[in-house]
């Protein structure tokens, strides 16, 4: 037992002896993750810290004894905390060193280190910084809209000071709602600009046509110590609505009732102009309601012209339109007629070349034959014994086909034929008329006094130039019914 208790003792001496010699033994060695710290520039008066890790890269433990700085270092630039007293290798410690410059000077010093470090009972980090100013440029600090619809503008926020700008908001002010503000991409803010950094705000306008004058205001703030809040004024006309007409079109070529080949060549030419711009800024096209649009442009004179010979065969709607910039259109139209051989067309014949719907006379009456390929029938057919004055004659037929036109006196002392054109129905004299009679029938074989009517010449004509009464021919005296007029005509148009 006495063994037992004295072999316990003699342990428990040597353990005691062991533990000595340990901490004898001990060598703690600092270490820090940095040993220079430059802030660089800071702007005055905000504050920028830097954490420090002291570990302990010996044996034992590290005892840290004082924190202070260095003489030559300015105590209201510089601010830190202390580390843990002990750190154990296992076990490192962090403090804090804070910047807070208040010039726009360098800032130099240092930081100094007491522990038991076997290496060194004093350990020193030099400490650097400049106080900076940050100093934000808004140009420029308004921006007017002219009148005449939407448009866009920008304006400038530039980084001109020694410190980093932090542009914190830009926020519009706009009751009518005809202003909108948008950064550049990247830069919603808060965002920093450093020195010599500028980005561009882009302000788009839209106001109401007519509406206006109109006003608004951008405030940019920022961590600027002179001017934290920067306006940017915004006025705005209200939109120019000018005349408010649509732009003026004329189609010059071709005629309205012109008549072409299909695949021939044919030059379209029109004049456009507007009140409120430039001729040679209007949308400018050609339809037809047979065929595509077809795209074309104005000159400085307004002068149009395309030529085309993609026009599909019928009777064409066809249109030059002009759009404005605010999307009045303006347009005219012409009827043009493209046919192409076995067409079939409606015709009339009537008292006037180009006409549908001239009436024409005859004394007494009037037959009318028509003759196709299918054989001839009678199309019209008046026998009414008397003058009558009739309406156009309307049919169906085709380039090639016959018309025979038989005028008879019935009654005894007159007869009478007007004029008489056959026109292709949508065509204009020009392009779609042909003659069958061109000159008036109109012949008496009695007069009640000497001064009723003058002599007929030996053609038939009467000897006044100005006159247009009947004429005299004692000469025509029966027999009765008489075909005075019969005469069969191909029809050559188109």
């Amino acid at each position: 037992m006495k063994a037992a208790v004295l072999a316990a003792a003699l342990g428990a001496a040597l353990a005691g002896c062991g533990s000595d010699q340990s901490l004898a033994n001990a060598e703690p060695r600092i270490q820090l993750d940095v040993t220079s710290i430059d802030f660089g520039g800071v702007n005055l008066g905000t504050p920028e810290t830097v954490t420090v890790t002291v570990s302990n890269a010996g044996t034992g433990t590290l005892e840290v004894e004082s924190v202070e700085l260095t003489p030559d270092t300015d105590p209201t630039a510089f601010e830190y905390t202390t580390p843990p007293d002990a750190i154990r290798s296992d076990s490192p410690g962090t403090f804090q060193v804070t910047f807070i410059p208040d010039e726009e000077v360098p800032f130099t010093g240092g930081l100094r280190i007491r522990s038991n470090s076997v290496e060194g009972s004093v350990l020193d980090v030099s400490l650097a910084g400049t106080g900076a100013v940050p100093d934000l440029k808004v140009t420029p600090t308004s921006l007017h809209f002219e009148s005449g619809g939407a448009d866009s503008a920008t304006f400038t926020l530039s980084s001109e000071g020694s410190g980093t700008v932090i542009v914190q908001d830009v926020i519009l002010f706009d009751t009518e709602g005809v202003f909108a503000v948008a950064p550049a991409p990247g830069h919603q803010p808060p965002f920093e600009l450093t020195t010599g950094q500028s980005v561009e705000v882009s302000v788009t306008y839209d106001g109401e046509p007519g509406g206006g004058p109109y006003s608004g205001e951008i405030w940019v703030s920022s961590n600027d110590l002179q001017t934290p809040n920067v306006r940017v004024e915004l006025t705005a006309e209200g939109d120019d609505v000018g005349s408010g007409l649509p732009p003026e079109v004329q189609i010059l070529s071709p005629e309205s009732g012109s008549v072409v080949h299909v695949g021939e060549s044919l030059t379209l030419q029109g004049l456009v102009s507007d009140p409120d711009e430039p001729a040679q800024d209007l949308l400018v096209w050609w339809d037809s309601d047979l065929d595509p649009a077809i795209t074309a442009s104005a000159d400085a004179t307004g002068a149009v012209e395309v030529i085309t010979d993609t026009l599909s065969a019928g009777t064409h709607t066809l249109s030059l339109n002009a759009m404005d910039s605010a999307g009045k259109v303006g347009t005219t139209s012409v009827r043009l007629i493209v046919w192409q051989e076995g067409d079939t067309f409606e015709y009339v014949i009537s008292g006037e070349a180009g006409s549908e719907y001239t009436y024409f006379g005859v004394d007494d009456d009037l037959d009318v034959w028509l003759t196709t390929a299918e054989g001839t029938s009678l199309i019209f057919h008046d026998d009414s014994g008397d003058l009558d004055n009739l309406a156009p004659i309307r049919f169906e037929a085709s380039p090639g086909d016959q018309i025979r036109i038989v005028a008879a006196d019935v009654l005894a002392a007159k007869k009478r034929l007007d004029a008489v054109y056959l026109t292709l129905v949508g065509a204009n004299a020009e392009s779609g008329a042909q003659a069958l009679n061109p000159t008036r029938i109109w012949v008496t074989s009695y007069r009640t006094s000497p001064t009723e009517a003058p002599d007929c010449g030996e053609e038939g004509e009467p000897e006044w130039a100005d006159y247009d009464g009947p004429c005299y021919d004692p000469s025509y005296f029966g027999p009765w019914p008489n075909d005075f007029f019969d005469e069969t005509f191909v029809i050559e148009v188109p």
